[in-house]
């Protein structure tokens, strides 16, 4: 499953060329050498319009960042595959940073998709200021490196996305009595010792213990909670906010290590929260 697309791009032009290049028109068809697994970002056919109107429309995203200054152009973002915004318009804008150097601008575009496994493709797009681009398909450690140069552009935009219930930023399909629990468990571990819930953590984070969490936006590494979250505020913090672009999975076993933990902490009360949540099935 994918769940997000990143990019980050710049490009660099005269100052006299800014009003120019606003002003293009692109037309993605108008490249006829896009490799395969950029087109796996089904990113569909548009028509063509101009660099202001894609670059505006992208910039209405939350998770969208559109930079002008007198000589460069800074573009970050992070949007859902099924996101019109990319759907309809994401091709046209890899085509803005392929044809800019038609005005004069020079620079390039990285993106990656993310699916439950992590990062399943990394895209570089080059643009010469005279004319030609080239698009890549990135494999081995140059991949891995380009996807990390990818995050970290995009890794302010990913903090601002904070703020979503854990199910609700995972799209899950889970109401009444299992998102209470889950709430009320939460609420019960902000109760408890701070230094005895981390060091409880920390334990059942051991890689022979349990599996590991992916920490988006950065699925590179599958690292254990308490090793992304260092303490006991930002652990409790992602077991009610979730993380931007937390995926299913992740999220069902998020609420089960949360309600692990307040069985260890305090049994008579999870036992307790369980009872009554299942009384509300």
């Amino acid at each position: 499953m994918v769940y997000s697309i990143a990019l980050s791009g710049r490009l660099s032009f005269p100052a006299s060329r800014a009003a120019k290049l606003r002003a293009s028109v692109i037309d993605a068809e108008a490249f006829d050498d896009w490799p395969s697994a950029a087109a796996l970002f089904d990113a569909g056919p548009s028509a063509p319009r101009s660099a202001d109107a894609i670059l505006t429309a992208l910039a209405e995203s939350a998770r969208a960042k559109v930079e002008w200054a007198d000589d460069s152009l800074k573009v970050t973002a992070i949007v859902s595959a099924d996101d019109p915004r990319w759907v309809q318009g994401g091709r046209c804008l890899l085509a803005l940073f392929r044809g800019a150097g038609a005005v004069g601008a020079f620079g390039g575009m990285g993106l990656t998709r993310w699916t439950d496994g992590g990062p399943s493709d990394v895209v570089s797009i080059k643009t010469k200021a005279d004319g030609s681009s080239s698009v890549t398909i990135m494999t081995g450690k140059h991949a891995d490196n380009a996807a990390k140069a990818i995050h970290s552009h995009v890794e302010e935009l990913a903090r601002a996305g904070r703020g979503e219930p854990v199910f609700r930023a995972a799209e899950l399909p889970v109401v009444g009595a299992a998102l209470a629990l889950h709430r009320a468990v939460v609420q019960a571990l902000k109760k408890c010792d701070p230094k005895q819930l981390f060091e409880l953590a920390r334990a059942l984070d051991l890689p022979e213990e349990t599996e590991t969490f992916a920490f988006t936006p950065n699925p590179l590494y599958r690292l254990p909670l308490t090793t992304q979250f260092r303490s006991a505020n930002a652990l409790l913090d992602a077991f009610e906010n979730g993380w931007p672009g937390l995926v299913a999975a992740d999220a069902s076993r998020l609420s089960k290590r949360a309600l692990d933990l307040l069985s260890r902490l305090d049994r008579e009360q999870a036992t307790a929260l369980s009872a009554a949540a299942a009384t509300e099935r």
